[in-house]
């Protein structure tokens, strides 16, 4: 089967890694897997992964209701579109799969009135936000021959509105992600930690939902009890421009000075984008995903397979992975004391963290699993060309 892939954005966040692993699936199981995207992070990845690319522009949408802008938005959009459309004809693929729901307003306007088209497959990877025309992302998925959703808490939204949806939640090989103690210790080294210190992480974009200040402000009070500890913060603001959600540049900007407050001087350290995050989930004892909302939360599974204890917020899709007590370790999101209290009680016990870690690893591989995961996709792939004749 010929599959083209096609991803709106050339950043790597969540959403990409996930692509990438699916790619990879693919090629495993001898399908023809081609990407389309634009130059950049991720188009670079997966040539190293021998993945054939062919370039596309990037499309910027933003999220607006001033009419011209939208205007100028819709005139961007399907010049993105009829891009696309000619990387179908000449790719001449069994099924497309988009990667958001973004790249499906393009796969879905690049296949309007093509005669023959391919299937189309979209993964919704986030839920509408409040500023999205609804209608709109109706109208694109309506266009899907399978919508994938990553979560019931994507999902939700959607069911009842689009046919043949479908949850499948995240997956990943767990042994990439095994815990390695030389790569663990070269990493506290590089920051500069003494082999003892009780290390506190985050891994993800630099964006206010991802809570990260929040996980400081407890970090400040758990300090007066832990005052060795430190707490290191992996990623870098992404998907900045006129029109997002968040300004995610000056977030940074608010967030290193946070790091740098009279309470947590010394004691926070950014290290940006990491290439190999097991390097940190292997040097850190506990995990933290403090989002205030989280569509599925890929960290949680990936800490899970490199046997680091997990510390999360209830929200969105992380309490579809986690139950509390056996595998991780759930609190309100937005509540810095409980935060603070569930961080202090993980680090106090460490009988407590090696039963999470125990439970963490028999749940990612038990249901997070790229072997498991391939078979559904791929019925998927299959189920769109029979209907679509092939």
């Amino acid at each position: 089967m010929r599959l083209l892939f096609y991803n709106q954005a050339p950043e790597i966040s969540g959403a990409e890694r996930s692509l990438l692993s699916i790619m990879g699936g693919a090629v495993k199981s001898g399908h023809d897997v081609v990407l389309s995207a634009p130059a950049g992070p991720l188009t670079d990845e997966a040539q190293r992964k021998s993945i054939t690319v062919v370039p596309a522009d990037h499309l910027v949408l933003g999220f607006t209701r001033n009419p011209l802008v939208m205007l100028r938005y819709a005139m961007h959009a399907l010049g993105r579109a009829w891009g696309l459309r000619k990387t179908i004809r000449n790719v001449r693929p069994d099924v497309i799969h988009a990667n958001s729901i973004r790249a499906g307003l393009i796969a879905a306007l690049a296949i309007t009135a093509s005669p023959k088209r391919p299937g189309l497959i979209i993964h919704a990877r986030d839920g509408p936000h409040a500023s999205t025309l609804i209608w709109l992302v109706r109208w694109v998925l309506r266009w899907a021959d399978s919508v994938i959703a990553i979560s019931n808490f994507v999902a939700q939204p959607f069911r009842g509105q689009v046919e043949n949806l479908h949850v499948l939640h995240n997956a990943i090989e767990p042994a990439d992600y095994r815990r390695n103690e030389e790569f663990g210790a070269l990493m506290r080294s590089r920051i500069g930690l003494q082999g003892d210190s009780m290390v506190l992480a985050t891994v993800g974009q630099l964006t206010p939902w991802k809570g990260h200040i929040d996980a400081l402000d407890a970090f400040g009070i758990l300090r007066f009890t832990h005052p060795q500890a430190h707490f290191v913060i992996a990623g870098s603001s992404k998907f900045m421009g006129a029109h997002r959600r968040f300004d995610t540049k000056l977030y940074e900007i608010q967030l290193r000075h946070r790091s740098t407050a009279p309470d947590l001087a010394g004691h926070v350290h950014m290290v940006g984008e990491i290439q190999c995050p097991t390097e940190l989930y292997s040097a850190a004892d506990l995990l933290v995903v403090p989002s205030w909302e989280e569509p599925f939360g890929r960290v949680v599974i990936e800490a899970m397979a490199a046997s680091c204890p997990v510390l999360a917020t209830n929200a969105g899709g992380i309490p579809e992975i986690v139950t509390h007590g056996v595998d991780g370790w759930l609190v309100p999101p937005r509540d810095i004391l409980a935060l603070e209290d569930a961080m202090r009680t993980l680090l106090d016990d460490a009988p407590l963290r090696m039963s999470l870690i125990r439970g963490g690893l028999a749940t990612v591989e038990s249901r997070f699993s790229l072997v498991s995961y391939m078979p559904k996709l791929e019925n998927i792939w299959l189920s769109s060309c029979r209907r679509r004749g092939e």
